[in-house]
């Protein structure tokens, strides 16, 4: 037997889910920005995986429970640095999905380039730039994992159980995928109002 070749995909994924479990309520810029990118990077493997491709007992179902797990850290992101289009915008956005509050409290760092620090106003715009890069990310890993439930829904082999599991792996990534979208409409919204650097 070939060891070597086996999927080692629910490994990556549930040492993932421990680590987003296990975040700190006070957390800091790179900490959040460091778990997205590992979430969308282990996200794209399953996706591509032909073991985690074939049936919803396989580990792909837990990649919903991972991008559900990053939105509170986004959403503690955007308070961090006042991202939002008006005041009280962002919590009633969030509310209308009947969500808590982000439970996390992200603590701005500084930024530096080569030996210059960025002051407030470039951090945001930074900011913005990479979270907006990580928005597009899992809208992207959302909508092909949505593609691949599509396909194992039409297959004829499954059980009663699967199907159960796969209804919920659906509804859960509709949810996050609206969730994102309300992110991104915030961020495009605060676009409008990102002052032009001289």
């Amino acid at each position: 037997m070939n060891f070597e070749s086996s999927c080692q995909c629910s490994i990556e994924a549930l040492k993932i889910l421990s680590e987003l479990q296990n975040v700190h309520a006070v957390v800091n810029v790179e900490t959040i920005l460091d778990l997205i990118h590992r979430v969308c990077a282990q996200g794209n493997s399953m996706v591509q995986c032909k073991d985690c491709t074939k049936t919803p007992q396989s580990s792909i179902v837990a990649l919903p429970a991972l991008s559900e797990k990053c939105l509170p850290l986004l959403e503690a992101l955007c308070s961090a640095y006042d991202i939002s289009t008006q005041p009280g915008f962002f919590d009633s956005a969030m509310l209308a999905f009947e969500q808590p509050p982000s439970p996390f409290i992200c603590i701005r760092s500084k930024v530096i380039m080569g030996k210059t620090e960025l002051d407030e106003g470039e951090s945001r715009l930074l900011v913005r730039t990479v979270l907006g890069r990580s928005l597009m990310r899992l809208v992207q890993l959302m909508e092909g994992l949505k593609g691949i439930f599509l396909v194992m829904s039409k297959s004829s082999q499954m059980s009663h159980n699967s199907t159960s599991t796969l209804r919920a792996c659906e509804l859960s990534v509709e949810t996050t995928i609206s969730r994102l979208a309300v992110l991104m409409q915030i961020l495009e919204g605060d676009g409008d109002h990102v002052p032009l650097l001289n």
